[in-house]
């Protein structure tokens, strides 16, 4: 089980790695949207993250930051490479908002300079899922304006 558990891993990381070249490949009009689309996501996410963990557990910036940064990473790798072209807006938007609570909670047990509760992590959980499904719309458009 473990050893099939692996190899499902190492697939979706050359998958992710195809991923990755594919979005390097681009032209230059994609290329920008793309860095466009990261840009955004990094400060929206900073700002769902100031909202759910500085206004309603009054974390510290630099730790709000980091969570932010983290998630923004987290959620374009998995979420925007992977989840995104294979199952549609929908499911990403839910597994990003999930993994951007998974990865907050993990920092919250890794340090104890960062806090969280569960209205935060629930009010972190629906604004990143609102953000990302507007993020996502802006995203494909792009992708289906090239298919065409």
């Amino acid at each position: 089980m473990f050893i099939a558990n692996l190899q499902i891993i190492v697939i979706e990381i050359i998958i992710l790695g195809n991923n990755i070249q594919r979005a390097l490949r681009k032209d230059d009009s994609d290329m920008e949207r793309t860095f466009l689309g990261l840009i955004i996501k990094i400060l929206a996410t900073f700002i769902a993250a100031w909202i759910a963990y500085g206004l309603i557990n009054d974390n510290a910036l630099l730790w709000i930051f980091i969570v932010a940064l983290t998630v923004a990473i987290v959620n374009y790798l998995i979420g925007d490479l992977l989840i995104l072209p294979r199952y549609g807006n929908a499911v990403a938007t839910v597994s990003d908002g999930i993994m951007a609570v998974i990865v907050a909670f993990i920092i919250d047990l890794l340090t104890v300079n960062f806090n969280m509760s569960w209205v935060s992590g629930l009010v972190f959980l629906i604004t990143i899922a609102v953000f990302e499904y507007f993020l996502h719309k802006y995203i494909t458009v792009g992708e289906r304006a090239v298919s065409r």
